[in-house]
């Protein structure tokens, strides 16, 4: 059986449990991988920019609680219980063509949301450069490291689930601890009754 055979009965039959590639731990870190992502931070800033502290919060919490609910309840039972992919499940209730016509969507805003995140990501390490050499630099910097932002990324993604599942071994991790830091030293900076009284930011 040739490889496209194989990938399409290993997406579209459930699998069995010494089948799957993943374990709780790791489908745990792979979904907390997604979960703190970059459209987090740029939630949490325009949040932070249109409401206080405490409103934020509650924004936050409510709207995220509800999204994740409703995805949950569409998708946890083909996905994680049966271990189907997403598309093909959704085949039982959009049909062949609605599938189809929702997979050429996702392509479409991926490949604009990957454009998004490859330039924050090469402004990011143009600011640390900056940062630590004093000087600036220019649109072939940035546009060079976007473009190879998006080339690691297309290995990574092509290497298969084994290479995703070590990657968030190790970044998830990290990124947590690093949000663990960041708090601290905002806590440590400003108290808390100051944190509790913060105004919007815009």
């Amino acid at each position: 059986m040739d490889n496209k055979n194989k990938e399409a009965q290993f997406l579209s039959i459930p699998t069995m449990k010494e089948e799957r590639m993943c374990g709780f731990l790791d489908a745990s870190l792979i979904n907390s991988g997604w979960a703190i992502a970059t459209w987090c931070f740029l939630t949490g800033g325009l949040v932070a920019a249109l409401v206080d502290f405490q409103t934020a919060i509650l924004t936050v919490f409510c709207g995220n609680a509800i999204g994740v609910v409703i995805m949950l309840i569409a998708e946890i039972s083909p996905t994680v219980k049966y271990g189907v992919d997403t598309y093909p499940s959704i085949v039982s209730f959009l049909g062949r063509h609605g599938m189809q016509i929702l997979l050429v969507c996702f392509v479409i805003l991926n490949i604009g949301w990957v454009a998004v995140l490859s330039a924050m990501f090469s402004r990011a390490v143009q600011n640390m450069y900056s940062h630590f050499t004093g000087a600036e630099s220019g649109p072939i910097m940035f546009t060079v490291v976007a473009i190879v932002a998006v080339l690691c990324t297309w290995l990574i993604v092509y290497k298969g689930l084994k290479v995703v599942k070590w990657m968030n071994r190790i970044v998830v991790p990290c990124i947590a601890l690093m949000m663990v830091v960041m708090i601290y030293a905002i806590f440590v900076k400003y108290g808390l009754n100051a944190i509790m009284d913060a105004e919007p930011l815009a």
